[in-house]
């Protein structure tokens, strides 16, 4: 079903958690209510959301802060997605822009994302808006 109107972004807040979580589960991921709204009262995080005719369409969000040896502030962008009926029309694009803003106020400069490795969606689309490898590796182990 085509859109009626052009989403808008807002911040988003703990009671969003479960529109979040529902769309996140559409799209592949697993977090819980009580996740996402763990993750919105932590303190620095900053979260927009794209809504449409009332409705959740896309989220964006992470937090600036130091670490890992850089110096300054730098943003880490640890939550993306958009419905599989908006992409391709400029959300993801606009959650991003306004995202990137919002972390240039806080003094970030330079932002950081993690994508899986065989990622056909996230990974082209983040390489088209200007992301680039870094001289980073992620390492993890099970605890």
């Amino acid at each position: 079903m085509p859109a009626t109107t052009q989403p808008r972004t807002r911040d988003l807040t703990a009671e969003d958690a479960p529109a979040l979580a529902t769309l996140s589960l559409r799209l592949g991921g697993s977090e819980t209510p009580e996740q996402w709204g763990a993750f919105l009262r932590r303190p620095r995080v900053i979260a927009l959301g794209a809504v449409e005719e009332g409705r959740i369409v896309g989220y964006a969000a992470g937090e600036v802060r130091g670490g890992f040896g850089m110096a300054g502030a730098v943003a880490w962008l640890e939550a993306f997605g958009v419905e599989l009926e908006r992409r391709g029309a400029g959300v993801g694009r606009m959650l991003l822009a306004d995202l990137l803003e919002r972390f240039a106020r806080e003094d970030a400069t330079h932002v950081y994302t993690l994508v899986a490795v065989h990622d056909q969606v996230l990974a082209p689309f983040f390489r088209q808006v200007g992301f680039r490898d870094e001289p980073l590796a992620c390492l993890g182990r099970t605890l």
